[in-house]
């Protein structure tokens, strides 16, 4: 049930994305849509979402969570390319963000 309910989300917020999208008011929204792990791992899934989302309504897929490099190095192997979490960083402040990146508040 679980992945055929994933599925209807992740077209009905692709139909509303593009929706938003032709309105000048709303086209620099975004949707967030969260995932399972069991629909996660189906196959053909990252795919399902590059092609529905990137390609079609040019938005970006970025893996939230990523916590060991064995999952960056799967996600990038099935062609996810943008990724945050522990791996890379612990939640920051934006101050504290803006020196890290070497810039100045």
């Amino acid at each position: 049930f679980i992945v055929e309910l994933g599925r209807w989300v992740m077209r009905e917020a692709c139909r509303t994305l593009a929706a938003l999208a032709r309105e000048p008011a709303t086209r620099e929204l975004t949707v967030a849509v969260n995932v399972s792990a069991r629909q996660f791992l189906q196959p053909g899934f990252l795919a399902m979402v590059e092609a529905a989302l990137r390609d079609s309504l040019q938005v970006a897929v970025i893996a939230e969570g990523v916590e060991t490099e064995a999952q960056r190095q799967f996600l990038e192997l099935n062609g996810c390319r943008m990724f945050q979490g522990y791996l890379f960083s612990p939640p920051v402040a934006a101050d504290a963000l803006l020196d890290i990146a070497g810039a100045t508040a």
